[in-house]
């Protein structure tokens, strides 16, 4: 199937252990537009919102209530798709809760690759653990990479055991990916890696509150305002195999950023230009 469309609807949960909100599954150029889901209390086993497969699609305006009943959104093997200025209030406030997840856990299409992740806001429950939002490489020859996360808020009350951002590499690869200049704020921890993955570039944003840098991965983390002593593994971010798309904005982002002297250096081709 290709083209659907899903504008405007509200979802309401009149009892508890239903399956969630919207799901689809292995839909082209999907589109989703101000969509709204209302846990109003209640439990639920899937998602607010669920897409599987879906390709060249557009997440966009959707608002899940959730409360603690559920989790917020969820992009499973999801490839060139964009969320964007999409609100989740609440998800499940254990470790296995979070708001937004892009992740691979099907060896079936095993891909998670060029998806654009931007101006979200996440909100932690009072009290809850869990992600924020949370990428996930978790199933045999998953390829994880060209994903972009630039200008999400994510907002906790720095409760113990809460990740605002999370990357994690349980399986495949896991490479090529960009944080830029997201709000991580009240997070116990801000940003955080799992697992061996290459040419991951964190370009901080704004933080307030506890933030730990957990370089397990042998990433290049370089924050644009110098902290000390400055994360391990903080140099040069390799962008040659981004596309010409994604060099773009990591560049533009830089031009506009007031950060004073960054603690990073950028490396492009040679023989390309901007």
């Amino acid at each position: 199937m290709t083209g659907l469309k899903s504008v405007a609807n509200e979802c309401n949960l009149l009892a508890n252990g239903t399956n969630g909100g919207y799901s689809f599954a292995t839909v082209g150029s999907a589109t989703e537009t101000g969509d709204v889901f209302n846990a109003n209390g209640f439990t639920y086993t899937v998602n607010c919102v669920e897409h599987v497969n879906l390709s060249n699609g557009a997440v966009t305006g959707v608002v899940c209530n959730d409360g603690t009943g559920g989790n917020g959104i969820v992009c499973d093997r999801c490839s060139n798709t964009t969320f964007s200025g999409n609100t989740v209030n609440g998800f499940l406030t254990t470790a296995a809760g979070y708001g937004l997840s892009v992740q691979v856990s099907n060896t079936i299409n095993p891909n998670s690759v060029d998806n654009t992740i931007s101006n979200n806001v996440i909100i932690f429950p009072t009290g809850g653990v869990g992600k924020g939002i949370w990428e996930q490489c978790n199933a045999a020859a998953a390829s994880c990479k060209n994903n972009t996360y630039t200008a999400n808020h994510v907002l906790s009350d720095n409760t113990v055991g809460a990740v605002c951002l999370l990357l994690e590499r349980d399986n495949g690869t896991f490479s090529n990916q960009m944080i830029l200049g997201n709000s991580l704020i009240n997070c116990n921890v801000g940003f955080q890696t799992s697992g061996t993955m290459s040419n991951v570039g964190y370009l901080e944003g704004i933080t307030v509150g506890s933030v730990t840098f957990n370089d397990t991965s042998n990433a290049v983390f370089f924050p644009l305002f110098r902290r000390a002593p400055l994360p391990a593994g903080a140099g040069t971010l390799e962008i040659s195999s981004f596309s010409q798309r994604r060099r773009q904005q990591l560049v533009r982002f830089l031009f506009l950023t007031r950060s004073g002297i960054p603690a990073y250096h950028l490396r492009l081709p040679v023989a390309q230009k901007l």
